[in-house]
Parts: structure tokens; C-alpha cells; sequence
């Protein structure tokens, strides 16, 4: 992914026993913007919930996120941020040596 991408975060899906989570949101890369998904690792995650809250501090990103008993005995967490003022990360703070997957609708 190119540098300086920016991605405006609209939900995330992950589980409790899966070290992937699913990022929903646009991607903007200069003029063009698109509806896309990510695939993160957990340490990714921390570091988006992190940068949301920096950007947010009049909100709770914790609050957000909201989680239900699964069948196997894990949970299903989920969050939506499309209401947050300001929502959207760069690509670049949360590379990491694990490498990002984009899932293009």
C-alpha cells in the first residue's frame, strides 16, 4: 500500500480466539477513494483503537466496541466509528513487520 494512504475507519470484526481482525472503511489515496477492508493483526488493532482515541479524546473508543458470546465459547467483538468527528488513519502508522491484507469490494 502506498505511502501517505489514508484509510477512514467505519467498523471492525474480529473474534476472540482469531489473531485477525477485519477492518470496514474507505481508502484514499489522493484523489481516489474506495470502499475497502483490511485485514489486521491484533497488535494492528491496538494500535488503531489507539490512534482513534488520540484523535478523539471526547469519546470512549472502548465504549464502542461491543461484544457477544459465540457458539464455541469465544467472543465476537464489533465497533462501529462511523459517527466518530475524526475516524480516519494513516496506513503508515500502523505498518508493522505483519503485512496488511486489502480485500477490494
Amino acid at each position: 500500500m502506498a505511502a501517505n494512504t489514508i484509510f477512514n475507519v467505519q467498523s471492525i470484526l474480529f473474534e476472540s480466539n482469531d489473531p485477525e481482525v477485519l477492518m470496514r472503511g474507505t481508502m484514499v489515496k489522493g484523489v481516489m477513494q474506495y470502499e475497502s477492508e483490511l485485514i489486521l493483526s491484533q497488535t494492528q488493532l491496538n494500535m488503531v483503537i489507539n490512534l482513534l482515541q488520540r484523535q478523539n479524546t471526547e469519546t470512549t473508543i472502548h465504549d464502542l466496541i461491543s461484544g457477544e458470546p459465540m457458539y464455541d465459547g469465544g467472543m465476537l467483538y464489533s465497533g462501529t466509528f462511523a459517527e466518530l468527528p475524526n475516524a480516519a488513519i494513516t496506513l503508515d502508522a500502523i505498518s508493522t513487520n505483519v503485512p496488511m491484507k486489502q480485500i477490494r469490494a
